[in-house]
């Protein structure tokens, strides 16, 4: 979350800059030199970030996990090495964490844990998606592990009980999306059928939005289509099938 606002706070500094040159011009002085100060402190602050998102790229790639209720093998990508591995379903320890990417805290999902004999963490990998406490207060705590519970019941569900014990996920993640269809990621689209007056009030707010959100779209668009893909054994493809596997 804080690189979130760094990232916010180096837009704004990039657009107050533009908006002096355009209202002042380069001829003004002393406008022309706060908008050089401006950029230069929208570069410093922009700087370390790049570093962070081609790591995220092309060293962290795409991080998913793939339940296989036949074999009872889970393939997972490793938080620790952010290589494709696999372990038995009977060998992981499953709970709902505190994800290491919030600042706030606010931020909890599934994981899955590995142990040596010692007790000591041999490996994790995250699954599904992450809740968000808009609070934290105990009523948005319990709808947090509410939420995560039955998220993981649904996978306990598929992987002892079987795949037809639950409804198939026909959703999944394209990795070349349009920023458009970026954008109704995060900001759904409303439908025809809502009315006239709901489109007004959706375009109003997604105008007032539109900041904070493109850096979200526009983070999403990169990562989607040019993220490191992980890379899986043979074997692993051909007990899954290779349909199973997000590819571009």
């Amino acid at each position: 979350m804080g690189e979130y606002w760094q990232y916010i706070s180096c837009f704004y500094l990039h657009f107050f800059a533009a908006m002096i040159f355009i209202k002042e011009g380069v001829l003004n002085i002393p406008a022309t030199l706060a908008a050089l100060a401006a950029l230069g402190m929208g570069w410093v602050s922009a700087y370390p970030l790049f570093f962070a998102a081609k790591s995220e790229l092309k060293f962290q790639g795409l991080q998913y996990t793939v339940f296989n209720a036949n074999s009872k093998n889970i393939h997972f990508v490793s938080e620790v090495d952010f290589q494709s591995k696999t372990c038995r379903w009977d060998e992981c320890t499953f709970c709902l964490a505190y994800s290491a990417g919030s600042v706030d805290g606010y931020y909890y999902e599934l994981k899955g844990y590995l142990f040596k004999e010692d007790g000591s963490t041999k490996d994790s990998f995250s699954f599904d998606d992450y809740h968000y406490m808009i609070s934290n207060n105990d009523n948005t705590r319990q709808m947090m592990i509410k939420d995560l519970s039955a998220r993981f019941e649904y996978v306990r569900r598929f992987m002892q009980e079987g795949p037809d014990s639950v409804e198939a996920v026909t959703e999944t993640l394209d990795l070349k999306p349009s920023l458009s269809e970026a954008a109704h990621r995060f900001q759904p689209r409303s439908e025809a059928s809502e009315g006239k007056k709901f489109h007004v009030i959706y375009s109003i707010v997604r105008t007032v939005f539109l900041i904070p959100f493109s850096v979200q779209v526009v983070g999403h668009y990169f990562f989607c289509r040019y993220c490191r893909l992980p890379e899986w054994p043979q074997s692993v493809i051909d007990e899954c099938g290779k349909d199973i596997f997000p590819k571009r």
